[in-house]
């Protein structure tokens, strides 16, 4: 994940831009997660992130995954 470094009155904390760039728009959820829709996670689009659970996002981990194994797959079958 991306990460920047803020700093205010001379204590720096470390925070992850998607988290950043969504609680800005939709405000906190520090119960949430933040999930990215298309399963990359260098895509900080507003549009791409929505707050979720922990299972919700495992859930998006494991489909990203096998489209990603799929699209291997296929690659792999036309050769």
């Amino acid at each position: 994940y991306q990460v920047v470094n803020l700093s205010a009155n001379s204590v720096t904390q470390q925070k992850t831009v998607h988290r950043l760039v969504l609680a800005s728009f939709t405000g906190p959820h520090d119960d949430l997660v933040v999930r990215h829709k298309n399963g990359d996670s260098t895509n900080n689009k507003l549009s791409n992130l929505e707050w979720g659970t922990h299972r919700e996002n495992m859930d998006d981990q494991m489909s990203h995954y096998d489209e990603a194994a799929i699209t291997l797959l296929d690659h792999f079958d036309d050769s």
